[in-house]
Parts: structure tokens; sequence; C-alpha cells
């Protein structure tokens, strides 16, 4: 549309008036900003000073769809959050209302896996082999539930039997047995038995020589020196069994005679015997 003096024009976003005889044109580049500017050589002669079109920005508050249209992705200094499976990215909306390039990393869950473990480990008296199954996490480990003792059996000691019992006849002590949880079974029966007895030692000759037999004659002696019981409170002490033999030096008769005789003294000791 044209006056005397002015030619009024509409633009894309906005309107613009030129001045027919002189070289200026006011321009309203967006009708959100509002704000107008001038183009041409007469700018800096008019009595109002308005920047110049060349140079006008548009403001963050101006950039939307009436202004940028089909080139319009968002309003520069937003920012954008991506969630991905693993990990997240951003980006920010610049000057020219478009989106810039993504930053930060995604990436996808691994690690998921079936994990098997002994009972054992778990609980003492449990046998067979645990199993869980992890997922797959964004740390690529693996994420695990807790281990449960399904599939896993009791392995207990049988009921009524006994934990302790006497030696055999003839041997002292008590016996104890615990349950071994690592094989299932018994344990060997613990603290020996014993039984105690004399055991007799190497004899040796003795000092006595001579005695009278008087009217009796020939004459053989024993005399046991071990008064005490071998058991448990003697183990280890020590006595002997003394034998003498008197015979005649002639032939008849033994009542005038003295007596030759032997001594043989045989040691023994109380020991004990391991059942």
């Amino acid at each position: 549309m044209e006056t005397k003096n002015c030619s009024y024009q509409l633009e894309e976003y906005g309107a613009s008036a030129t001045r027919l005889e002189k070289d200026y044109k006011i321009a309203l580049p967006s009708y959100t900003d509002g704000r107008l500017c001038c183009e041409g050589s007469y700018c800096a002669s008019l009595n109002k000073s308005y920047p110049l079109c060349s140079e006008l920005k548009p403001e963050a508050a101006i950039c939307a769809a009436d202004l940028c249209e089909v080139a319009f992705q968002c309003n520069p200094g937003a920012t954008e959050t991506k969630n991905c499976e693993c990990g997240s990215q951003t980006r920010s909306c610049g000057g020219g209302c478009q989106w810039g390039a993504w930053s930060g990393s995604c990436w996808s869950k691994s690690g998921g896996r079936t994990e098997t473990k002994p009972c054992q480990e778990l609980q003492d008296n449990l046998r067979g082999t645990a199993t869980r199954v992890c997922e797959d996490s964004c740390d690529g480990q693996g994420s695990c539930p807790a281990w449960t003792t399904s599939g896993c059996s009791v392995c207990q000691a049988p009921a009524g039997e006994p934990t302790s019992q006497a030696c055999p006849s003839g041997y002292t002590g008590t016996q104890t047995r615990t349950w071994n949880y690592n094989t299932c079974s018994w344990s060997a029966w613990q603290k020996s038995c014993y039984k105690y007895k004399w055991e007799e030692k190497t004899c040796y000759q003795g000092s006595f020589s001579s005695m009278w037999a008087g009217n009796d004659g020939p004459v053989s002696l024993q005399e046991n020196n071990c008064t005490f019981t071998c058991n448990a409170s003697n183990e280890g002490k020590t006595c002997s069994v003394v034998y003498k033999t008197c015979i005649c030096p002639a032939q008849e008769g033994c009542s005038r005679e003295p007596l030759t005789c032997e001594e043989r003294i045989c040691p023994r000791q109380c020991v004990a015997v391991k059942a």
C-alpha cells in the first residue's frame, strides 16, 4: 500500500514503512518483539534514533512459532533432558531457536546371569546347591537378589543316636562324638579307652647268697613288693617281685649246712593299654 510519502508493506513476521523521497525504511521485524529498526542511508539523519535492522537480534522471549515457523524448535537458553535405559543426555537451545546436539551417555543394561553356591556356605547344616538369577543392570554387574535356601536340604544328626558311650568291658573312660556338618556324618569317637596291667621288665641277679635251712631242707621263696593296684592313679609306677632259690651244698642232709642261694629280681611297671 502506498501514500503520497510512504509505501507500506506487510512482511513475513511483521511490517515496514518506506519513505519514498528519502532513502530509509522503518521496520517492525516481529509483531511479538514489538521493536522498531531502521534500514537505509538516511537513518542517521532522523530526529529519533533507531537500531539498524541488520543489528537487531530477537530476544529469547520472542522466539515463537509466529517468528520462526518451520525453523522454530525451542526458545533460546532452554534445556531438555532425555532419560535412557541407562544414563541420560542433555541438549540446549541455541539463539537460532534450534536444539543443539545431545551430550551425555546412554547405554543398555547388561550382566544378567545365573549364579550357584553350595548350600553349606549359607548354613552349616544345609546340603545341595543354591541358585539365584541376576537380572541385567546399568553397572554391568547384574542386579542379584538375596540368596535363599530354596533347593537346599537339611543335614541333621539322626535323632536318638548317642553322643557319648562307655568304653568296652575291661577298659575305663567315656567316649564322645560330634556331628560333622562338613561330611554330614558322625565324627570318630573321641577320648581313648584304656585298661591297666603290669608290664614285666628284664630280671637281674640279686645279692642274696646263703641262708640256714635248719630242719626244713631246701627252700624256694617269692617276695612280691607290688602291693598297690595297677590303675589310672598308679600309671607309670614300678615295683618288683623277688625270687629266691636255695639248695643243699651236700648230697645228704641240710640241717647243719648253710644253703647256697640265688636271688633274681624282676621289676614290673603299671602301664595303660589303649583299646
